[in-house]
């Protein structure tokens, strides 16, 4: 949803957010504080929206920088990096290929002015009717646990 598309779009609510997440090794994901991070190396994808929140909001930390999100969280299942921060359902889907590794650390951080407002469906402007149909049946399938199923099914490591 960008200024561009909502010229051409109107969008329901939102489905799905996709916060940042801290990723640890197993062991250290119990009690995890990221302010005391400091001194520690940080993995991040080079130039993400998630290495502007480390550089942000978690001081004293040493960024290591890569070029993809799967070559950070390799850096954390390698020890080459204590923590990865980074989007949360690409780490979600690499766990599926390392599940002894790593775990999420922390809570889920949402900041739609970094990591985008979320999911949303797009429908032709103008097309109210259709909009607020979508709505209403995004409320029904969250109100009686579908839509949670549905997430569960496709993202069988939860990222919240």
């Amino acid at each position: 949803m960008t200024p561009e598309t909502g010229a051409l779009y109107d969008f329901s609510d939102i489905y799905l957010m996709l916060p940042g997440r801290f990723v640890t090794l197993k062991a250290a994901t119990q009690n995890f504080d990221p302010l005391k991070l400091g001194g520690k190396t940080v993995a991040v994808r080079q130039g993400s929206a998630h290495e502007e929140f480390v550089k942000r909001y978690v001081p004293g930390v040493k960024i290591a920088e890569y070029d993809t999100e799967i070559a950070a969280l390799e850096a954390v299942r390698d020890k080459k990096a204590d923590a990865y921060f980074g989007d949360a359902m690409r780490a979600s889907f690499w766990f599926n290929d390392n599940p002894d590794c790593c775990g999420f650390a922390g809570p889920p951080y949402f900041r739609p002015d970094l990591f985008g407002n979320g999911m949303a469906i797009a429908v032709a402007a103008g097309h109210d009717a259709v909009r607020q149909a979508i709505d209403y049946s995004l409320a029904r399938l969250k109100k009686d646990g579908t839509l949670d199923e549905l997430y569960l099914r496709w993202f069988p490591v939860g990222f919240y």
